[in-house]
């Protein structure tokens, strides 16, 4: 099983540095971490590391890179889900699809995505609530979510504000999406939309 909490020596190895470097960088708030009570022993979640790697523009470990690249999609349509899972496997991602909220919330704890789709549809849940859900996850705070919209500026914007980091209207291109997972995947929350729905990436 993969590692999802590290600590400081295994930060120091991983980034060829030494530990007290990674304790700077704590210090510094430059690595985001927390401290164990009564110990103080500083460990760093995996999350955190991911994204303080993104930022300074450091490499991913090797055995890191398949949760970089892990989407979750929450698809009304079963089959429609099975679709889009099926053309983001063929582009590299490691995926897995919910079409329920029951499904979404047992996926969020198991899978841990970097990403989600959210298509607005979904059965049992609205869009806002799953994000209001998502946002207040300490697990998942830092988890980009991209919001799949029939709607155009109104729902656009309603999305961004209740916490999505980029909207895309349907129908859209493959090439749209992938463009625009990637272009998550590359950042560190918060990420900026630069182009809201109805546009081409």
């Amino acid at each position: 099983m993969q590692q999802t909490i590290l600590t400081t020596g295994d930060v120091a190895k991983f980034c060829g540095v030494t530990y007290r470097t990674v304790l700077r960088w704590i210090e510094r708030g430059t690595l985001v971490a927390y401290q164990l009570p009564g110990r103080g022993d500083h460990r760093v979640r995996l999350a955190d590391f991911l994204n303080f790697l993104s930022t300074n523009k450091l490499p991913i470990p090797e055995e890191f890179a398949p949760s970089v690249s892990r989407v979750m999609v929450l698809q009304a349509n079963e089959t429609s889900g099975e679709n889009l899972s099926q053309m983001l496997s063929a582009h590299g991602f490691e995926v897995a699809c919910a079409h329920d909220g029951f499904h979404a919330g047992t996926l969020l704890n198991s899978f841990q995505p970097s990403v989600i789709v959210i298509d607005e549809g979904m059965r049992g849940v609205s869009c806002e609530g799953l994000m209001n859900y998502i946002r207040s996850s300490e697990q998942c705070s830092q988890t980009r979510v991209l919001v799949l919209t029939d709607e155009t500026d109104g729902s656009a914007n309603s999305a961004i504000e209740a916490g999505a980091d980029d909207v895309l209207s349907k129908p859209f291109a493959e090439s749209q999406l992938t463009h625009r997972l990637r272009a998550l995947l590359s950042q560190a929350r918060p990420y900026a939309p630069a182009v809201l729905a109805g546009s081409a990436s």
